[in-house]
This record gives C-alpha cells, sequence and structure tokens, in this order.
C-alpha cells in the first residue's frame, strides 16, 4: 500500500500544521501498518523528526535551495504556481506507475494508491493558492481513479472565485471530507456540491494525540497559576502591534492582580511572524516571576505547556485548541474574518470553556480583563467535562479514518497492504 499526503504547512515550522499532519500519518499507519507513506514538504530533516519513516516528496520549485539567488517571496511564489499547475500540463509521457519512490509531485500522485490531505486552513480566501495546489493533487489523483479524502479540514471563508471553482471540482469526489468545526464548513460543503453523506465534523485532528498524561493536572490549583499566551500579530490575522499593545496592558494588569506566571504558548516558528518574539513583545515591563517564555520545538512541548495553564489566551486556533484538549479554559482573540471563522467553530464545540474576543472597539482592555476572570473560575467538573469532548471529537475523527479505509479495501486497494510482504513495496 503507498499513500501520498499532502498537507498544511511545508516547512514544517507551524506546530499546529506539523500536529495535524503526525496525527493523519499516525492513523493511516494504524489502518495500513506496511504502507509507505510519502509527504509533500520542504524540509527532509524536520520530516524525519515529527513524523519518521515518512518518505518525503519535494513540494515543488517553492523549496529552500531550489532556486538560488531568488527572494523568498519570489521563491514561494513560483512553488505555489508550480503546484498549482503541474497537475494540469501533459508530459509527452503515459501515466504509468513508477515502481520507486517519487521524486517529483506528479509522480508521486502516479506512484500512490491513495491520496489524502491532512487538516488545515487552507481552503479559504487567506491561503486560496494553497487551497487550490492541494486540489490540484486530489483533482490529478481522482483523474486517475485513485481514492482521495481529505482530514480535519477549516473550511471557508471561500468567496476567492478560482478557489471556489477548483473546489466545487474536487470536494464532491473525495471518498470523505472531514471537518473540524460544525458552523462554516457544513453548509459551504453542501453549497459546493459535497454529498451530506461523504461530510463529518470531527473535530481538529489533534485532539486524538492529547494524551491522558497531559490533562489529568490541567488547571488544578498550584502555589503560582499561570496565564498560558499566544500572540499572533500578521496581516491575516488583523493583529498589528498598537491592537497587540492594549491586549499586553491588559494581561500585564490581569497577571499582577491575580498573582500568576505566564506560560508562553508560541505556535508558529516562522521567522516572519515567530509567535514567541510576539509574546515576548507584548509585554509593557518585566515578564511575572516564574513565567516560562521559551520555544517550543515539538507538538507534544506545546501540549504540555497548555495543560500545565488554569487559563489561556491565544491568538492562534492550535493553541486554543491543545488548551481544550486539556480541559483548560480558552479566551480567543480575533480580529479578521478568517480568525472568526475558526474560533466561532470552536466555541461551539467548546461552549462551557471557550469564549471569542474580538480586537475591536475602545472597551477592549475590560473585555479581555472580564473573560479571563471568567475562564480562570470555571470549576472542575467543568474543565473534565471539556476534557470529555475533547476525547470526543478524537473518536470522531478515528472513526472518519476507519470508514476511509473500509471503503478503499471494499474497492480492492488496500487489501493487500495488511500482509507482511507490501513492506517491501
Amino acid at each position: 500500500m503507498r499513500v501520498l499526503v499532502d498537507q498544511s504547512g511545508y516547512d514544517l515550522l507551524n506546530m499546529g500544521d506539523v500536529a495535524m499532519l503526525q496525527a493523519c500519518v499516525a492513523q493511516l499507519r494504524r489502518l495500513w501498518p506496511h504502507a509507505d507513506i510519502a509527504v509533500i514538504c520542504h524540509d527532509a530533516e524536520r520530516l524525519a523528526e515529527y513524523c519518521p519513516g515518512a518518505t518525503p516528496v519535494p513540494a515543488g520549485l517553492g523549496r529552500p535551495g531550489a532556486m538560488p539567488g531568488t527572494l523568498q517571496r519570489v521563491r514561494l511564489g513560483a512553488g505555489q504556481v508550480h503546484k498549482m499547475t503541474r497537475p494540469y500540463i501533459a508530459t509527452g509521457r503515459a501515466w504509468s506507475r513508477p515502481a520507486r519512490r517519487p521524486r517529483s509531485l506528479t509522480a508521486a500522485v502516479r506512484w500512490a494508491d491513495v491520496v489524502v490531505a491532512s487538516g488545515g486552513g487552507y481552503l479559504s480566501d487567506t491561503w486560496w493558492w494553497h487551497g487550490f495546489g492541494v486540489l490540484s493533487m486530489l483533482d490529478l489523483a481522482q483523474r486517475l481513479g485513485k481514492p482521495t479524502a481529505m482530514f480535519g479540514q477549516g473550511l471557508g471563508p471561500l468567496t476567492h472565485p478560482v478557489l471556489r471553482r477548483q473546489a466545487r471540482r474536487v470536494l464532491p469526489r473525495l471518498h470523505v471530507l472531514g471537518l473540524r468545526e460544525g458552523v462554516t464548513g457544513p453548509p459551504l460543503a453542501e453549497a459546493l456540491g459535497v454529498p451530506a453523506d461523504r461530510v463529518e465534523v470531527t473535530g481538529d485532528d489533534v485532539m486524538g494525540l492529547v494524551g491522558d498524561d497531559m490533562t489529568g493536572v490541567a488547571g488544578e490549583p498550584t502555589s503560582t497559576p499561570a496565564l498560558g499566551v499566544n500572540a499572533r500579530v500578521s496581516g491575516y490575522a488583523g493583529v498589528d502591534k498598537a491592537v497587540a499593545g492594549v491586549v499586553g496592558e491588559a494581561l500585564a494588569k490581569v497577571v499582577a492582580e491575580k498573582g500568576a506566571a505566564v506560560i508562553a504558548l508560541p505556535v508558529s516558528r516562522y521567522e516572519r511572524d515567530a509567535d514567541l518574539w510576539n509574546i515576548l513583545a507584548l509585554w509593557p515591563g518585566p515578564l511575572p516571576a516564574g513565567s516560562v517564555v521559551q520555544d517550543l520545538r515539538t507538538p507534544s512541548a506545546l501540549g504540555a505547556a497548555a495543560a500545565g495553564c488554569r487559563s489561556v489566551v491565544t491568538g492562534s486556533y492550535h493553541g486554543a485548541v491543545y488548551a481544550l484538549a486539556a480541559g483548560v479554559p480558552t479566551i480567543c482573540l480575533t480580529n479578521s474574518e478568517y480568525f472568526n471563522a475558526k474560533f466561532a467553530g470552536i466555541e461551539a464545540l467548546f461552549p462551557a470553556a471557550a469564549q471569542v474576543v474580538p480586537l475591536t472597539g475602545g472597551d477592549l482592555e475590560q473585555r479581555l480583563a472580564e473573560a479571563v476572570d471568567r475562564s480562570w473560575d470555571v470549576d472542575q467538573e467543568t474543565r473534565q467535562a471539556t476534557r470529555q469532548l475533547a476525547r470526543r471529537q478524537a473518536r470522531a475523527s478515528v472513526a472518519l479514518y476507519e470508514r476511509f479505509a473500509e471503503l478503499v479495501d471494499a474497492a480492492g486497494g488496500g487489501q493487500a497492504s495488511r500482509a507482511p510482504e507490501d513492506e517491501t513495496t
């Protein structure tokens, strides 16, 4: 059995993207233990660290070093155009199935028995070019008669005409479509023509990675209670330094009043919008005693840090996912349609533990302080119920992967992979 996985962050520098990829690969390996799994990415070393045994497939011209001397923006743009268009360009060669492991995007699709996309928020206007590229790969697989699926997707907002047209072409032909929220995604999937029996709201696939060892002490009183903090200062989040400054002033007052420490929850490690530096820049003065503000290189480190907080304030979607999975009440900061959709979905999944605070208006500081007060005082029963909701979503995610495997096996695409001799493929 050969499985190709497309994914959300090719540089593997966002711990949310990495966690969704890890969850997908783990489920595929559980279902097809002897499968050969290939992953589209830029960084083979990071892939080996996060998903040992997976085969890297270069993500086209956009990989670092592919165009020496070219500005990063130009390099990334060229890579996206290549990935968006390559599946539609005739090569003059027969579409035979290569025997060796793939070294290019189209060869990888021809090599694979199954092509899937792990979770992400790329089927949206904000990341329309990345979404188009992923759908182009799935479209090629579908034209070659291969089973396809998308898991853990944040669908929308989606008004961009090019991406919407591509989504209408590809999504209805998926075997299954897993959505990580039930507010924006389901009606949009219906509008795009996806049959209702192929769509499931599973919550984020990352819920299945958070073990009981991370959730047993979440929110329990400690000598120095901690407020978890994530800051996403970027154009696509609609947050600039001025807005971040207001947030920082409010949080500094809150932690001082509560005698709390700060635990940093950086998700993005990209140099251009690294969460760690944005978290540090929030504070108008020194951080409280006992604070832990450091780089987190793995999703498991992020999960453990979130579980050690009494409450979390985050501008990152996966900062909220990891906190809520551990039963930690969370305040979600939003100032763009993209994050409005993300956080509305997670608030609906965790109504007793998630609050959305828009970063608008002259009373922002007061509203944020009041939201932290409410989350700080959430009782243990509610925290436990929140963990149970996360476990329920994890089971729904597992069930959708199993359903996909059953569909593939029923069509004769996966049965052989259950035998040990398939390890030689």
